[in-house]
């Protein structure tokens, strides 16, 4: 993902990325990554907890989403990857080079 648009998801979302995060896929998949951040930042602050990405990768021509924690809470846990396979299942629907 290009400079630009890995600067705007860093900055809109500190919370989930680290500031030396890299996307390790196309442009195209900002839309979806896009919403789903603002997904998880909203399961963060729904449930007071900390929600960290630790790795999102085009692999197969799929999104691959990876997290740095898991969660005790069970709701909390089926929600967020509920909205990692929405993604993962959008992404199977677009080419990596759509925008």
């Amino acid at each position: 993902m290009n400079m630009i648009i890995t600067m705007k998801l860093l900055r809109k979302f500190p919370n989930l990325y680290d500031e030396n995060f890299r996307f390790d896929c196309g442009d195209g998949w900002c839309n979806i990554i896009w919403t789903l951040s603002t997904k998880l930042t909203e399961l963060s602050n729904k449930y007071s907890t900390n929600i960290k990405v630790g790795e999102i990768k085009s692999k197969f021509n799929l999104i691959n989403v990876q997290l740095d924690n898991c969660f005790d809470n069970k709701e909390l846990h089926n929600e967020v990857y509920g909205a990692i396979k929405k993604a993962e299942d959008l992404s199977s629907r677009r080419k990596e080079n759509v925008v």
